[in-house]
Formats: structure tokens, C-alpha cells, sequence
């Protein structure tokens, strides 16, 4: 974007921080980065938690699913768990992860391509993405959109959505799959059978 706050027009890149817990969602700043690498935006973020004394309380982050973010080995994610000391829940952007998939859609060269995608964010996008902002539905969506993507008679646009949803299936990973027993669409039985394979896993 344009920094409006300098000399001239130049672009600049920008990261909104934002904190949120227990119904508040507090917007702490929004820095100024050189550059979009991970070691400059995990600095602006740990610089951040330090000015508003926050390091210690801080028990997951949510991010767009960039590789700057999301790299395994020297990720945002990662130099952030390693300067706190601790793992966190690493909950990414809903809504990113659909626009990746529907990106994706869109590229596709097929016969009546128009057409095509309108179907498919009619009757299988639309319901997804609407649905993406609740985390405790995330690990239900995802298995029912494999499932709807599986059965989806237009080969090639459910191929496309099926490779780019399974480079984002992190809520349906043991951790985050524990979301689904607060999800009130996820039948009771369901969940109780959930929490006695949970209590099994750790005794």
C-alpha cells in the first residue's frame, strides 16, 4: 500500500496485529515492515506482545496460510513458539484457505469454464465459505467438503478444489480436530465417543 505518513508515494507493506480473547477483539497495531520475510514479521509481532505485555498470555495465532507464515522449519508460526518458549495453536485464516480453493477453480481451462465455476460455488463454495469464520466447525466442514468434492460430477474443477484443500487440512489434525466437540451440528453420541478416545490416547 502507499505510505502516506512519508516522503513521496512510495509502497509499503503493512501488518495489522490484533489480539482477541473473551469476547474482545483489540486492534494493538498496525507496523511497518522493510520487507514480508518471516524473520521481519515474527519481530514485529514478538515486539508487539512485548509492548502490551502479552507474551505470557498468548495460547494460539491466526495467519493467512502464506509460506512465510507457515514454514515448517523458519515460519512466522515457529520463531513465534520458539521467542514464547511454548507451542501455540496455530489456527489459520478460514477464508484464505477458501479463496485458495476457489483461486484454483478459476484457473482451470474447461469447456464452458464460466459456467462451471458458478456451479460449483452454487452448490458446494457457497456453503463453505459462509461457514469458515467458526473454528469449532472447521474440522466438520473440511471432511464434508472432501466428501461433496469426491461425488462432484465436473472431474476437473473437483480435482482442482480437492489439491488445494488438502494442503490446508490442519483442523482436521489431532489437535485441532478436538474442535468438533464443541461444534453443535456434530451429533452427542459423536463426541462423547470423541473424548473417550481422547482419554484412552493419554491414560
Amino acid at each position: 500500500m502507499d505510505n502516506f505518513a512519508g516522503p513521496g508515494r512510495e509502497h509499503v507493506d503493512r501488518l495489522p496485529i490484533l489480539v482477541s480473547g473473551q469476547n474482545v477483539v483489540k486492534l494493538l497495531s498496525i507496523r511497518q515492515l522493510h520487507d514480508g520475510t518471516a524473520a521481519t514479521i515474527s519481530q514485529a509481532v514478538m515486539e508487539t506482545m512485548n509492548e502490551w505485555r502479552l507474551q505470557n498470555h498468548v495460547k494460539g495465532l491466526c495467519f493467512d496460510t502464506t509460506a512465510s507464515n507457515t514454514g515448517i522449519k523458519c515460519g512466522v508460526c515457529i520463531r513465534l513458539e520458539t521467542e514464547i518458549g511454548h507451542e501455540l495453536l496455530n489456527l489459520a485464516c478460514r477464508h484464505h484457505i477458501s479463496e485458495i480453493m476457489l483461486e484454483k477453480v478459476f484457473s482451470i481451462q474447461i469447456l464452458n469454464h464460466l459456467q462451471e465455476v458458478c456451479h460449483f460455488v452454487t452448490a458446494v463454495y457457497v456453503r463453505y465459505w459462509f461457514q469458515s469464520p467458526s473454528p469449532t466447525a472447521a474440522p466438520r466442514n473440511d471432511l464434508a467438503m472432501l466428501c461433496s468434492l469426491s461425488a462432484y460430477p465436473q472431474k476437473e474443477v473437483a480435482k482442482a478444489a480437492t489439491v488445494a484443500l488438502e494442503r490446508h487440512l490442519s483442523y482436521l489434525s489431532e489437535l485441532l480436530v478436538g474442535f468438533a466437540i464443541f461444534d453443535d451440528e456434530v451429533p452427542v453420541e459423536e463426541q462423547r465417543l470423541m473424548v473417550l478416545a481422547l482419554r484412552l490416547l493419554s491414560s
